[in-house]
């Protein structure tokens, strides 16, 4: 429990268990994903990735730099993908 104050109180019998747990519960949700911003951001990465300039990667000798990325990227994408074609 990371919240000294709850603990104090649970500790002193002011709030029981269940209302300590509603209370931490509250406390780590996440705000409301805002899906039309989250779609803007992965248009804005399709943008930048058409845009790599890959003979100035390729002279500057960054390849294994870019390939490690998109690598990365490429595989978190096929994961989305499997699970949104569920």
């Amino acid at each position: 429990m990371t919240n000294p104050d709850l603990l104090a109180r649970f500790e002193r019998a002011a709030i029981d268990i269940n209302a300590a747990r509603v209370e931490i519960a509250k406390a780590e949700t996440r705000p409301e994903v805002d899906l039309d911003q989250l779609k803007r951001k992965l248009e804005d990465l399709a943008g930048a990735i058409e845009t790599i300039p890959l003979p100035k990667v390729a002279r500057e000798k960054r390849k294994d730099d870019f390939l490690a990325v998109l690598k990365q990227i490429e595989d978190d994408v096929r994961v989305q993908i499997a699970h949104l074609n569920e």
